[in-house]
């Protein structure tokens, strides 16, 4: 699981570099599980393959989740679960 984790981190950090916009992180919040959907702040919420999660992870409705944006803003990595609800 670390091991992807990292890649995916890589992925992102190479990305940004080529396209010279940095990737962003986000705290996002678990409104479904299947299929998986994640509202960033009031108005964004995303979902399919919008969405890279980390293999292994599983979510609750509810559960707050730290998320990475890919440059451009359409894409997110899933790294974990923050620990808090919402």
């Amino acid at each position: 699981m670390l091991t992807e984790l990292l890649q995916t981190i890589k992925q992102a950090a190479v990305s940004a570099v080529e396209d010279k916009k940095p990737s962003e992180p986000h705290v996002g919040v678990v409104v479904g599980v299947s299929p998986l959907s994640i509202r960033i702040g009031d108005r964004l919420e995303v979902f399919g393959n919008r969405l890279v999660v980390v293999e292994g992870l599983t979510f609750s409705v509810g559960d707050r989740v730290l998320m990475l944006s890919f440059p451009g803003g359409q894409r997110f990595a899933v790294l974990g679960r923050t620990g808090g609800r919402s």
